[in-house]
């Protein structure tokens, strides 16, 4: 009878539970960026779908002190206002993924993306990155007013996904530490800052005033505490385009931060 019961008892755990098991055990051993909704903010999946770029990462000390992708990536360019400064970003970081381990480099075009988009935000041009991609900047040339017919016989460069790394809400040492952790990894974070007076340096000339504007992280350095920013105001603006804020300065003034998974 003992013997019975515990037969009944393993026949209903193993007929309840093994079916859900093996389903959540292959969902997890199939999981892809492709496979989820776009803009992942999970923090399981982030730390999975995390690129990991040859030659950067591990755990020596000068790694651990200081990282930066800015060799890779091609001159600063200029733009006036939001919306083209967030695309600009966006076709910064895409174009470090697509020239890091090739010899030539490749401009993409701002202007793709910002004439597909809908809505004035990161999340926007992020979508059209995902769905029409964009494409070289020869097709679409800055300043371009509308998009030629020989778009739709090109290659377009697209991303599968973008991870979302922290909102303006976020703790601040989370914001720290992760885009500390994809810069490790060798991914440039874009990222949305406010600007305050004696912080950053000033606007240049002719740049319309926004309530924050999109640079790429390049790099940190941990005896100085501070990352270095990438700006799409034009090589004019601090040193050649870049410059340098610290920690606590960036974690206060961030409103949110993003890294892209290319195709």
């Amino acid at each position: 009878m003992r013997f019975s019961l515990w037969f009944l008892y393993a026949f209903v755990f193993l007929s309840f539970f093994t079916p859900r098991f093996l389903s959540a055990w292959q969902a997890a051993d199939t999981l892809t960026p492709r496979s989820v909704d776009l803009g992942v903010t999970d923090e399981s999946l982030i730390d999975l779908f995390m690129p990991a770029m040859p030659g950067f990462g591990g755990s020596s000390e000068e790694m651990l002190r200081e990282q930066s992708v800015k060799p890779f990536l091609m001159p600063v360019r200029r733009q006036l206002f939001y919306e083209a400064g967030i695309c600009q970003s966006l076709a910064d970081a895409l174009e470090f993924y697509l020239n890091y381990t090739r010899n030539y480099k490749q401009n993409l075009s701002p202007d793709f993306i910002l004439l597909n988009m809908e809505k004035s935000d990161v999340k926007d041009a992020l979508g059209v990155l995902a769905e029409e991609g964009t494409v070289d900047a020869t097709i679409v040339p800055y300043g371009s007013q509308r998009l030629p017919s020989s778009v739709n016989f090109v290659d377009k460069y697209h991303i599968v996904n973008f991870l979302e790394l922290y909102r303006a809400d976020s703790r601040n040492m989370q914001k720290i530490f992760a885009t500390r952790k994809s810069l490790m990894r060798g991914n440039p974070v874009v990222v949305l800052l406010q600007l305050e007076e004696g912080t950053l340096p000033p606007l240049p000339e002719g740049i319309q005033p926004a309530d924050s504007y999109a640079f790429l992280v390049v790099g940190f350095d941990q005896e100085r505490e501070a990352f270095e920013l990438r700006s799409t105001f034009g090589p004019d603006w601090g040193r050649f385009g870049y410059a340098w804020i610290g920690y606590k300065d960036f974690a206060r003034l961030v409103q949110g931060g993003y890294v892209l998974l290319p195709e």
